[in-house]
Order: structure tokens, then C-alpha cells, then sequence
């Protein structure tokens, strides 16, 4: 982003930084969600799915609302970090597309707990390598400074792999036979 100039950069350095704030509380989810997933898939397949989904649930009306929030509180966060007009001219144009991406970002810091619940890691790495690495940054890189999109086609295209490995994570979560995850932790124990 650096690259597109000082104004780009004082933009995008805004919502980086909110999201890096906001990012924290869907983390912790998927943490809490991986403790008790572990804790129940070992008794009950079922009810460990009932927990996942009700999480998932609670978890997108908890997070949509935060995002629809902060979304009209754009004005006053945005303050917080600039009185240049400029910047926060530039960074109003953005911010629904900032906004998009903090709740793709959140359901996938929800989703890395159940990752990481049903032994799943390695399936998680190889699903974000490829989507955010191989596909996202090439592509946000591309429109963003090859076809001069600027900061605006960086905040589309970066949202498009968050968008694909959600999908993809929740596609193969439920794909996933949980019960050989619990006779994989019966054998371990």
C-alpha cells in the first residue's frame, strides 16, 4: 500500500488499525469455541455439533451487529485518527468495503477455532496459503498497482479470499466425519 502513496498509505493505516482491535474478540471465540469443542466431541459428536453451530450462529448476529456498528460510527472512528479532510474523505469511500472485510475476517477467526477443534489445522493452513497467498495477494497487488485500481481495488480484492475460505472452511466442516475425531481422541486417551 505504501507504494500508492503517503495518502493511501495514511488511509489505509486507519482501518488496519481497527480491525487489528476489533479483530481480537472473534478470535477469542474460536479459542473458547476449540476448548469446548474439545471438551464435548470426546463425549458426544452431536452435541459438539450443536455447539459449533449455535456459536456460529450467535457468533455472525453478534459480529454482523458490530460490523453494521462500526459501519455507522464511521465518522467518529475514523476522527480518532486524522482531522485531515483528505484522509478522511479517502478513508469514507473505503470503509464499506473495510467494514465487508472485518466481518469475512471474523467469521474466519470464529472458524479457526473449529479448525483447530476438529484436528483440522494443516487443512486451515493449506485453505489460507492458497486462497490469501496464492490467489488474494497476487490478486490485490495486481489491481491494485498494475491496473492503478489504488487503495479502492485493495480493499475489494483483499475481501475475496476471506470470502472463499469461509466458504471453503464451512463446506469442509461439514463434510468432515467428527466421528473419527472422537476416536482419535478415545485413543489418545
Amino acid at each position: 500500500i505504501g507504494r500508492l502513496g503517503v495518502l493511501p498509505l495514511s488511509v489505509h493505516t486507519i482501518p488496519n488499525q481497527v480491525i487489528m482491535a476489533v479483530s481480537m474478540a472473534p478470535f477469542a471465540l474460536g479459542v473458547a469455541l476449540t476448548i469446548r469443542m474439545g471438551v464435548t466431541l470426546s463425549q458426544s459428536v452431536s452435541r459438539a455439533k450443536q455447539i459449533v453451530v449455535a456459536t456460529f450462529i450467535f457468533s455472525v448476529i453478534l459480529l454482523g451487529t458490530a460490523t453494521i456498528i462500526m459501519y455507522l460510527l464511521s465518522d467518529w472512528i475514523i476522527s480518532l485518527f486524522t482531522t485531515d479532510d483528505e484522509v478522511k474523505e479517502l478513508a469514507q469511500r473505503i470503509w464499506w468495503k473495510v467494514c465487508a472485510f472485518n466481518f469475512n475476517v471474523s467469521i474466519f477467526a470464529v472458524l479457526t477455532g473449529v479448525a483447530a477443534g476438529l484436528e483440522k489445522q494443516w487443512t486451515l493452513g493449506a485453505v489460507n496459503f492458497s486462497f490469501l497467498w496464492i490467489f488474494g495477494v497476487p490478486l490485490t497487488y495486481y489491481f491494485a498497482l498494475i491496473r492503478g485500481g489504488g487503495l479502492d481495488a485493495a480493499w475489494t480484492w483483499i475481501n475475496i479470499p476471506y470470502i472463499c475460505m469461509d466458504v471453503t472452511l464451512i463446506t469442509i466442516f461439514v463434510c468432515a466425519d467428527w466421528s473419527k475425531v472422537q476416536e482419535k481422541m478415545h485413543k489418545r486417551n
